[in-house]
């Protein structure tokens, strides 16, 4: 592993497509981090691991960690403990649907990440994808970290230690939460010019999958505890 790179930390179920978003991160120079979903007897024939694809992750990924998927907020913690503790200085947290800029190096982004913050303690956002815009023409990218750069310091400390996000919500919210606990700690770095390209399943790319369907009956309760987070100045 080369640690002057930084490390791109996927949660996947490793299914078709995720070859290729692997090799566009490997090629643009990161280090891949992965945690794969092994799923329960009942669920195998919805979330059954690709062979092909879990042979790849294991030749090019310098991190895997195999378990039960814990939900994504969980997953990117304990990735991002573990990239720290082989050294990471900065890591990218996405899903397996999401690119890298096309446009600099892993490794020219983590440059910029670290003359920002040079002891490693931010939140940097790529909101460049215009994706997603609401009433206001605002992108999703840009409303929401949820692609977010983070740094060692800001993985070690945040949330009294526990990780990058906070991982008390189920499937939602953690992300927007996020902006707002940089913000207010003046510790967020938006980036319109870096676009990390979301090819999510609600803008036409890729099929519904039954997990997201699932995911969506925890929406309420996220959504409450992130009112309730809010309202208590998301200390």
């Amino acid at each position: 592993m080369d640690n002057s790179k930084p490390w791109v930390l996927i949660p996947t179920a490793l299914r078709a497509h995720v070859r290729v978003q692997l090799n566009k991160w490997s090629t643009s120079g990161y280090n891949l981090g992965l945690l794969i979903d092994i799923p329960d007897e009942a669920d195998e024939g919805d979330g059954d691991i690709d062979r092909d694809g879990t042979d790849m992750a294991l030749r090019y990924a310098e991190l895997v960690i195999a378990c039960k998927y814990p939900g994504v907020w969980k997953a990117w913690n304990i990735l991002a403990k573990a990239a720290v503790g082989l050294g990471a200085q900065v890591c990218v947290l996405v899903g397996d649907d999401m690119d890298p800029d096309p446009s600099k190096t892993g490794a020219a982004i983590l440059d910029e990440y670290v003359k920002h913050f040079p002891i490693l303690d931010g939140v940097m956002q790529p909101c460049g994808d215009l994706q997603g815009a609401d009433a206001n023409g605002v992108p999703a990218a840009a409303r929401i970290c949820g692609s977010p750069w983070v740094g060692a310091d800001w993985i070690r400390n945040a949330y009294l230690g526990c990780g990058p996000v906070n991982d008390n919500y189920n499937a939602f919210y953690a992300d927007e939460e996020l902006l707002h606990y940089a913000t207010r700690r003046g510790k967020l770095w938006m980036r319109p010019d870096l676009t990390q390209y979301h090819a999510h399943w609600s803008w036409g790319h890729l099929p519904l999958q039954d997990y997201h369907q699932r995911n969506q009956l925890k929406w309420q309760q996220d959504k409450d505890l992130f009112e309730k987070r809010k309202a208590g100045g998301f200390l």
